[in-house]
């Protein structure tokens, strides 16, 4: 892999394209909050330039939606001697706001495997996000 000697002096986001109005803020540096006005599918593109004014970019596309809970679970399996421990992390998003999140098992023996639940309450009734079929 080649590199540089030469240092990132400038990075920002700008919206591309999707519907409704987006603020990105702030716009400059490497992180920016994304809130969109309205829901559907959103690109945003990210681009870092260094002192001798090479220039690299990528978009991200942010899918807005309106619905039950969504769970977000790590892509990829976990496997680990038995005794060992493995670091679990996990996210998710509701309309109304995530309350809380748990771990549990969703396979049976010989092959156990935990997934990631959580369950929101949405206007005073619980929910569950399933994690997705194997």
């Amino acid at each position: 892999m080649a590199t540089s000697e030469s240092p990132i002096v400038e990075t920002g986001w700008r919206f591309i394209e999707g519907p409704g109005d987006v603020t990105l803020e702030p716009p400059v540096g490497e992180r920016a909050l994304f809130t969109p006005s309205v829901v559907g599918s959103h690109v945003v593109r990210f681009r870092a330039a260094n002192a001798d004014g090479l220039v690299a970019e990528c978009d991200v596309t942010v899918s807005v939606v309106v619905g039950p809970p969504v769970a977000i679970c790590p892509e990829e399996a976990f496997r680990t001697p038995v005794g060992s421990s493995v670091l679990l992390e996990g996210s998710g998003f509701d309309d109304d706001a995530v309350v809380a999140y748990q771990w549990t098992w969703c396979a049976p023996w010989p092959v156990p495997r935990l997934c990631w639940r959580c369950a929101p309450r949405q206007r005073g009734r619980p929910t569950t996000a399933s994690c997705p079929s194997p």
